[in-house]
């Protein structure tokens, strides 16, 4: 039985009582004297009832590990409590994108696996709204291996990069309010005893629909490892 109740609700036993704005998905039984709306109900089994003009709803998880959602406050469907990408090979390309980000996503972690360039260029994470990436005005800085940086034009993954660097971790990206959003990365390296460190933050002008790993000249080309997002 799925119950969701909104508004002022009081609920005793074995005397129930519902006020305020109910909706009742699946089948409700009532066992006790209950009062719905100033209407007292005997013992009671309904397969169906409207509370507040609202019509009822029945969903099941369907699968372990999801939860019942809604993305427009009336449509309710089972989904996934955290939603896994697929993951992408960076072994080629200046850059690897992550499009079709629903607009209710809160919190978006991407996750990088033995990820390497073929430059020094330093490895940017940038997100944008469905006109497009933000390359600019981009805050924060990192840092590590004794080198700090800061940089404008995305979330840098780490201050430096060689040819032979190979990029272990996760940086996520979190609504702050409204369409501000904020950066943090750990990142550790499998070529070497170094790790980074570091956090940002920019305001979009709409909702983030997509993100994007690459560089800072665009022109390094990716050439080991994978990665990947999940968001929630």
């Amino acid at each position: 039985m799925s119950i969701i109740l909104n508004g002022s609700t009081g609920i005793t036993t074995p005397a129930d009582s519902i006020t305020g704005n109910a909706t009742v998905g699946g089948t409700l039984t009532v066992t006790g004297a209950t009062t719905l709306a100033g209407t007292t109900l005997g013992a009671t089994t309904a397969t169906s009832l409207t509370i507040g003009g609202v019509a009822p709803v029945a969903v099941a998880p369907g699968a372990v590990g999801n939860v019942i959602f809604t993305t427009d406050g009336s449509t309710w469907s089972s989904t996934q409590k955290i939603v896994q990408g697929t993951a992408v090979v960076s072994t080629s390309g200046t850059s690897i994108s992550f499009t079709s980000i629903p607009s209710w996503v809160k919190r978006i972690t991407l996750m990088l696996q033995g990820v390497s360039t073929t430059g020094t260029s330093k490895v940017l994470v940038r997100i944008g709204t469905s006109g497009g990436i933000a390359s600019t005005g981009y805050l924060g800085s990192n840092f590590g291996n004794g080198i700090a940086n800061t940089e404008t034009t995305g979330f840098a993954v780490a201050p430096e990069m060689t040819a032979a660097i190979l990029f272990h971790g996760a940086m996520t990206i979190a609504n702050f309010s409204g369409n501000t959003w904020v950066s943090s990365v750990a990142i550790g390296r499998s070529d070497g005893p170094n790790a980074y460190a570091g956090g940002g933050s920019l305001a979009l002008a709409s909702a983030l629909t997509q993100l994007s790993i690459t560089t800072v000249n665009g022109t390094d080309t990716f050439d080991a490892g994978s990665v990947n997002i999940f968001y929630e």
